[in-house]
């Protein structure tokens, strides 16, 4: 799963991704097997990168509901 598949851009600017749960388990994961919320893996960049992750959320709505109640987190394309 690439974080580029749901609109990751490396521009340095903030990002919002949504990824429904429902992709990880298309994945072959077993629902029932996780042990931990989040764990961050990075296999591409190099020594010294820097990744700053917050606010993450865990909702049962899909993501269309989700969008529909935060619309100012949602970044604007500024050119």
């Amino acid at each position: 799963m690439s974080a580029t598949d749901y609109g990751y851009l490396n521009n340095n600017d903030w990002q919002l991704l949504l990824i429904p749960l429902q992709d990880f388990f298309d994945l072959g994961v077993d629902p029932f097997g996780i042990t931990v919320a989040l764990q961050l893996v990075n296999t591409t960049t190099l020594q010294g990168d820097t990744l700053l992750v917050d606010n993450v959320y865990f909702d049962e709505a899909p993501t269309a509901a989700i969008l529909e109640e935060l619309p100012e987190a949602v970044p604007e394309n500024e050119e």
